[in-house]
């Protein structure tokens, strides 16, 4: 057999070919540029890089048009988003091509590769950490180390895909990949135990851990097995890795066998939480292992688990009892044990708030029936009442476990104590929403009169200020508990308002705080229809992306029935919306209108053992912005701003971080990645503050539309009263150029940016911070950087340089030499604090 290996990683393709070639077929490589004319039974399409992903499918599906071969599409494990978009992208092509008929493909979703010779990056948190085994004496973990993906070494992937050509069958898409995951734990364990014990595990809790991978997608291939045990895997690396001395005289340890049996590698469970209130028992059910000490602690640990299965399952008054008696035989075991008695604590709140939670179900199916046409429970305000009451309860008792587990000191139960610790900040945060929420339910719900709801889509594919940009929106009218309609508009529906504030109606996404846009919109849409607006809801289209994959794909019957899935969902949005669209056409209103009602009726068809699902990635998108509120109900509203859920532009007395993008009309936004640098330093002996962002734009997708080059106003909005020393474009100087004003209470640094397909940009500005952050003020540096809502993928570096003559500490941030550190994922708006005093 004839076969082409395409556009994928140098050393992996010549392994593969190796292999190929052992099994009596010839194979050729190409590395990048147009296929060639020659004929090949079948091609690989092995592509890492994002524009050759999608660019380079659609050029091989041309090809395997031609020569009537077949097509093997494999999908890397990654952390990079855009190469994300551009495989969704490249599967979009190839069911398109499927569809249209004499087309052979088979799809492979590997897990994530290690081996000699993969490059760290690649093998995500197991890279890493043999980057430090290597390189010095700390192994970090971020966050609690809980986080997992599923390890496939080199010459397994390399084998099973050899081995597929017998077995893999048209239009299936394979998962190759072991079926247990490994945690970052159980991974710096191992290397702990390989390196005699000569490493330090360190948890690096100022950064949050990447978020949990989902399982590999796709059935297993016929006869697929890992031969590569994951310890004989680490031990080959580790052979071909050369160590890095730190200092004269040291090398790194001969390699051993453990002289104990290897720790069982862990197994992350699915996070559960979500339901506000109900988000504790999910999470507590990970700790579960440390708590399986004997009598009372094994019978508290059963019944959470049964907890745990019975939330899910959308039993809650069983899960109440199951939670309940966990409690009271934790609260038992707490007298021997001082660590059980917060959490006993903590799950008798959770079984509080599951006893009355079928209020919450109750409203949830009253709106789901309401939309099929079914009679609903009315619910009264004493229903409201006690679940606010459960709400309130489980607040005091969340309070008092914090401060016991505070208060115990003991070094024996220090690990369990820092576990602890973020699990019931999170909980007091989810309980504080849930008592407000439940107060506000009768008023929201329309039980004291009509209440109309604007839903704002947000495509975040043509990124502005304050999201995505708004192509269309929906008013959601409730009454009595029931959805009484749901209607959508083009936003060129209102093309010939202005707002109060001079703002042209149809630049939703203008400004950066969510709340002026969303007054805005709801001071102009009353003129416009006549009707009272009581609140505002920004949706990411990644909301409805990720909704998808718990309802499963829908059809658009109105457009030629396409189905629209998780992985084809930004690609068949775009297309229709944008292809072929004018000012006043119905074709975007029409589409978006079928779209919505589309995850609409999906979402109505729900069972109640997705609750849990839907609601923990409601709660998840409310943190990173994918959701954001806005309510003329004061009292509601107080508790959104609170929890930071407004969107709003945070007013402080320290430092202040918001670096924003102005996509002019593109749709190229899921192409970019975008990296933030921010350093502080003392400027002078004066002790005035000095601050240096940069900012990297790398545009990795293609020529063609719907991506090309990036068009971009940058403003990055820093502390009021901030002097600007100089700013440099790719090394040349445009300080000139840089726009000053004050905009939302602060400084405004502004630059237009073009960022060509292909290529790497950096915008470099420095500037003096006012006057009261000067050193000889403040004993305390504050610092806060807020996420533009709409950006997937960014990254920052915040370095703080520790000035003369001051000593600086931040339990927040990592200490290197005399600057404290942090590194990681912009999913949501950070803090940061720094005590300074003098030497």
């Amino acid at each position: 057999m004839h076969i082409l290996l395409a556009y994928g990683e140098v050393n992996f393709m010549k392994k593969l070919k190796a292999a190929l070639t052992q099994k009596g077929h010839q194979a050729a490589i190409l590395p990048e540029g147009d296929p060639p004319k020659a004929r090949y039974d079948l091609i690989f399409q092995l592509a890492h890089d994002p524009a050759q992903t999608a660019e380079g499918t659609r050029l091989l599906l041309n090809k395997v048009r031609k020569d009537q071969s077949r097509l093997f599409l494999v999908g890397w494990r990654t952390d990079d988003h855009l190469y994300d978009e551009a495989f969704r992208f490249a599967r979009t092509f190839v069911e398109e091509a499927e569809k249209q008929g004499g087309i052979d493909a088979v799809t492979f979703n590997l897990g994530r590769l290690f081996g000699p010779g993969v490059p760290p990056s690649d093998s995500g948190a197991l890279g890493h950490l043999i980057s430090e085994f290597s390189e010095g004496n700390i192994l970090t973990l971020y966050g609690e180390g809980k986080d997992s993906d599923h390890y496939l070494y080199l010459d397994d992937a390399v084998e099973s895909l050899a081995m597929a050509l017998g077995q893999a069958k048209s239009g299936e898409v394979y998962a190759l990949a072991p079926s247990i995951p490994i945690t970052s734990e159980a991974a710096a364990h191992l290397l702990y135990d390989l390196g005699g014990g000569r490493h330090e595990i360190i948890f690096h809790r100022g950064l949050a851990a990447v978020e949990e991978k989902k399982e590999v997608a796709g059935k297993p291939l016929p006869e697929f097995k890992i031969n590569t045990p994951f310890h004989d895997g680490i031990v080959a690396i580790l052979k071909t890795t050369p160590a890095v001395p730190r200092a004269m005289g040291w090398k790194l340890p001969n390699l051993r066998a453990p002289l104990f049996k290897i720790r069982k590698l862990k197994i992350a469970l699915p996070r559960v939480s979500g339901r506000v209130g109900i988000a504790l028992a999910g999470i507590l059910i990970v700790l579960s292992p440390v708590l399986y000490l004997g009598g009372n602690a094994s019978l508290g640990v059963l019944q959470l688990q049964r907890a745990k299965t019975l939330l899910e399952q959308g039993d809650f008054a069983a899960a109440a009892t199951a939670a309940s008696s966990a409690a009271g035989s934790l609260e038992r075991f707490g007298k021997i044990i001082p660590p059980a008695r917060p959490l006993a604590e903590a799950v008798t709140a959770v079984a509080e708030i599951a006893a009355q939670s079928e209020t919450l179900i109750t409203a949830l199916d009253n709106l789901v029936k309401s939309r099929r046409g079914e009679a609903i429970i009315p619910q009264s305000e004493e229903d409201f009442r006690n679940l606010e009451a459960a709400f309130s309860s489980a607040q005091d008792r969340l309070t008092l476990a914090w401060l016991e587990n505070q208060q115990e000191d003991s070094r024996l139960w220090q690990p369990l104590r820092s576990a602890l610790e973020p699990i019931f900040e999170e909980g007091l945060k989810a309980v504080r929403f849930g008592e407000g929420l439940a107060q506000g339910l009768p008023e929201l719900l329309g039980y004291k009169g009509k209440r109309n709801y604007l839903l704002l889509f947000q495509n975040s594919a043509e990124l502005w200020p304050g999201g995505g940009f708004v192509g269309a929106l929906a008013n959601l009218t409730l009454e009595n508990g029931e959805i009484k309609e749901l209607k959508f508009y083009d936003i060129y529906d209102f093309s010939q308002y202005w707002t109060k504030s001079g703002t042209w109606a149809r630049n939703v996404s203008i400004d950066p705080d969510f709340s002026v846009n969303a007054r805005n919109i709801a001071e102009v849409f009353p003129r416009a229809t006549g009707l009272r607006v009581d609140g505002v809801v920004g949706i990411d289209l990644h909301v409805a992306q990720q909704l998808l994959a718990i309802t499963g794909p829908i059809t658009l019957a109105d457009f030629d029935n396409q189905e629209v899935t998780e992985e084809t969902f930004f690609e068949v949005t775009t297309r229709e919306v944008e292809k072929d669209f004018f000012p006043g056409s119905s074709k975007k209103k029409r589409f978006l209108q079928a779209l919505g009602e589309g995850i609409i009726v999906k979402l109505f068809e729900v069972r109640q053992d997705s609750y849990l699902s839907i609601a923990w990635l409601l709660w998840e998108q409310l943190q990173r912005k994918g959701l954001l509120l806005y309510f003329t109900d004061l009292l509601f509203y107080q508790t959104v701003v609170e929890n930071n859920f407004a969107g709003q532009i945070k007013e402080t007395p320290g430092d202040y971080l918001v670096a924003l993008d102005h996509n002019a009309g593109t749709k190229g936004t899921v192409w970019i990645q975008r990296n933030l640098d921010y350093k502080v330093f003392s400027a002078n002996r004066y002790g005035t503050m000095r601050g240096e962002l940069r900012v990297t734009w790398n545009n990795r997708g293609m020529e063609s539309w719907p991506a090309g080059e990036y068009n971009n106003l940058f403003w990055t909005l820093t502390p009021k009263g901030s002097r600007l020393i100089s700013g440099e474009w790719d090394g040349q100087n445009v300080t000139k150029n840089i726009g000053v004003r004050e905009r939302d209470g602060k400084t405004s640094l502004e630059y237009r940016v073009f960022i060509p397909p292909g290529e790497s940009k950096t915008l470099t500005l420095i500037y003096y911070l006012p006057s009261y952050l000067n050193l000889k003020k403040p004993s305390t540096y504050r610092l806060i950087v807020q996420k533009q809502p709409g950006t997937v993928g960014d990254t920052i570096h915040f370095e703080f340089e520790e000035p003369f003559g001051y000593t600086a500490a931040s339990n927040d941030l990592q200490r290197v030499d005399n600057r404290l550190i942090f590194e990681g994922d912009l999913t949501q708006d950070l803090e940061f604090e720094i005590d300074l005093k003098e030497r």
